[in-house]
């Protein structure tokens, strides 16, 4: 992937991350909900994955009938591909929020322990 996109990428992530920082604070209570945020915003990738591994199998079984694929169907393909990318990249944030959150609890520990 070219250096540019990953870039841009990165910086929709942090958009998310500031989004999800403003709608529901800036760190996770503890790292079980942290690991199941990231566990839920995954299984929603997930599930666009194997949608996309189904359209996959219809686009195949196209090329191997020597047909030409319907446009519509083609832009279904291209908007759960985009769908999907958009569900990682709330995964990313959603590390990073838990990253965030892991750095104040070990803050929060060695003030505790003064």
């Amino acid at each position: 992937m070219l250096d540019k996109t990953l870039l841009a990428l990165n910086e929709v992530m942090k958009d998310e991350y500031r989004m999800a920082v403003v709608k529901h604070g800036g760190t996770f209570s503890s790292a079980h909900e942290g690991y199941a945020v990231i566990l839920e915003e995954l299984e929603e990738a997930q599930g666009d994955l194997k949608t996309l591994d189904f359209l996959t199998d219809g686009l195949w079984a196209c090329v191997k009938r020597d047909e030409y694929m319907d446009d519509d169907y083609l832009k279904r393909f291209s908007l759960r591909a985009i769908h999907a990318a958009g569900e990682l990249i709330q995964v990313a944030a959603m590390v990073e929020k838990f990253r965030h959150s892991q750095n104040v609890w070990v803050e929060i520990e060695k003030e505790d322990a003064r």
